[in-house]
């Protein structure tokens, strides 16, 4: 089994936590796109693929939809209990 100095561990250690720096604020910058993206579509109307919208973004503000419905129950069944 091959020794490694503590310098290279320590080497290794920096480059490791500059990288998820790296991973961490590529997430963050792609969580601003999608939130950009996500305002640019309106909630969902059923004649949106006649004002262009593609498939993609019709099912985006579908599943928006959803989730608003969803928590809004989620909410009233809380405020029952």
């Amino acid at each position: 089994m091959k020794e490694v100095s503590i310098t290279e561990l320590k080497d290794e250690k920096a480059q490791l936590s500059a990288r998820s720096k790296e991973i961490i604020g590529t997430a963050k910058e792609e969580k601003r796109m999608f939130e950009e993206y996500d305002r640019k579509i309106p909630d969902y109307y059923p004649t949106m693929y006649l004002d262009g919208y593609t498939p993609d973004q019709i099912l985006h503000a579908v599943r928006r939809g959803m989730l608003q419905r969803h928590r809004e129950r989620k909410a009233e069944q809380q405020i029952k209990v």
